[in-house]
């Protein structure tokens, strides 16, 4: 009789102290979920805003870009009708002045190297927004919109063949005031060749320009889940966990109350 209430009291306690144990460890758990919910949060956040911040100031950089190529185009445009004016009536000397007036090659030169400018920091911008989403979807069952390098890189190609075409228009311009009739075809031909490589260029950003705004989006509307997510998780473990640690405190009740009852039948 004595052994077998030994035996009760050394079971009751073993379980006390494993339901603890266990309790301890629930409780743990349950804190810990929503003390870690608050700085995963925090820190998928902080890489989406980046990725948001980042692609709205492509977006604006694009904006001041297409304000610069309208520009340039503005000038290759006159350039290119001087240049059809000018084949109608050779000749005419003063004409060629009254067309292309010499501040002609400053604005082009101006306008190339403004488009030139902001493009380098667009191109940085993009790529940073590049970099970002790639590190973004690494994470699991997470997938932004990726912008094609080879899109930024063909845009950056086009505006520098336009630059190059706008350089041999300024080296042309003082041909064609002097009246060399050869000039005028090659000013027309270049011009008509530097308008479309703008063009092409607007074209390339309008379509960056509506990739970025995916980014955005999809960047919004992934933020918003995962703070969804983490919560829900956060909640399942609390609800997992709660229910341990009330069958444990059960336990802990029921041994205490067979410890007490071995107590004293000795």
């Amino acid at each position: 009789m004595a052994s077998q209430s030994t035996g009760q009291r050394i079971f009751a306690v073993t379980s006390l102290i494993l339901s603890a144990l266990v309790l301890l460890i629930a409780v743990g758990v349950i804190i810990g979920a929503w003390v870690a919910r608050r700085p995963a949060i925090d820190a998928v956040n902080g890489s989406v805003q980046s990725v948001e911040q980042f692609a709205h100031t492509g977006q604006a950089g694009i904006s001041r870009l297409d304000g610069r190529l309208d520009d340039m185009r503005t000038v290759v445009d006159e350039v290119g009708t001087a240049a059809d004016r000018a084949a109608q009536n050779v000749a005419d000397q003063g004409l060629m002045t009254t067309l292309l007036p010499p501040e002609t090659e400053q604005r082009l030169r101006t306008a190339a190297q403004q488009v030139t400018d902001t493009l380098a920091g667009i191109a940085d911008i993009v790529r940073a927004v590049m970099d970002l989403a790639e590190t973004i979807n690494k994470l699991p069952f997470v997938s932004l919109p990726e912008v094609d390098p080879e899109r930024v890189s063909n845009l950056e190609n086009q505006i520098e063949a336009a630059r190059t075409g706008a350089e041999q228009l300024q080296s042309n311009i003082p041909q064609f005031r002097e009246g060399a009739a050869s000039s005028i075809s090659t000013l027309s031909t270049t011009a008509a060749s530097v308008d479309e490589r703008l063009v092409t260029a607007q074209n390339d950003l309008a379509q960056l320009d509506s990739r970025l705004e995916q980014v955005i989006a999809d960047a919004h509307r992934l933020g918003q889940q995962v703070n969804t997510g983490i919560t829900v998780s956060a909640v399942v473990v609390t609800l997992l966990f709660g229910w341990t640690a009330y069958a444990m405190v059960v336990l802990i009740l029921q041994s205490w109350a067979k410890l007490r009852a071995s107590q004293d039948q000795s």
